[in-house]
């Protein structure tokens, strides 16, 4: 039996952010939190895409980072002036900019999606030719390579209000119960807040 929207648990009357580096989880989880939810979701990425006309990995090199990170501003900023709840998904290296995360806790509500590295890697390799990042990287420097692009992005994902273990994201199972403990993870924030 389907649940109208009026049974759906609320996420949050602030907007939240799902940051975190590539393949941990940001798009399966924001998904499937939405679903449970009703909250609109976005992939940032993608918004910028249709708004560009064309992928990242043609947009970006065509235009240069500063007029990628500027048209990323933008939708942004967009996204969030429809007001009440959206769960949006940030680029891997959207809050990796000074004051980027500052101001997205401002407006909403951070959350830095962790996943376990064994499986962050899996990931990795297996979506390795939708990584425009890591097209050029040697096979046998793919670890070395993330390794280094982590540790260049933590201090700025380390700014996220709350941290969320995403390395459960597999299967059905899986995501059904990282669902709620995100939702859970969510309302005892919010809770705190008010309190």
């Amino acid at each position: 039996m389907a649940t109208s929207k009026a049974d759906k648990p609320v996420l949050h009357s602030l907007p939240v952010f799902l940051a975190g580096f590539m393949c941990s989880g940001k798009s399966t989880l924001g998904e499937a939190v939405s679903a449970a939810t009703g909250v609109p979701y976005v992939d940032l990425d993608r918004a910028v895409e249709a708004r560009a006309g064309m992928a990242l990995s043609r947009y970006i090199p065509l235009v240069g980072e500063e007029t990628f990170r500027a048209l990323e501003r933008s939708v942004l900023s967009e996204l969030l002036t429809g007001g009440g709840p959206v769960l949006v998904a940030l680029g891997g290296g959207t809050p990796c900019r000074p004051g980027v995360m500052e101001e997205l806790n401002r407006l909403g509500v951070t959350v830095w999606l962790q996943a376990d590295g064994e499986r962050l890697m899996n990931r990795i390799r297996e979506g390795l030719g939708s990584r425009p990042l890591l097209k050029a990287v040697p096979v046998e420097e793919l670890e070395a390579h993330v390794e280094r692009l982590l540790q260049g992005r933590e201090a700025y994902y380390r700014l996220a209000r709350l941290r969320f273990d995403s390395s459960f994201l597999e299967t059905p199972e899986e995501i059904h119960e990282s669902v709620n403990k995100f939702i859970n993870l969510i309302h005892e924030h919010q809770t705190h807040l008010t309190n």
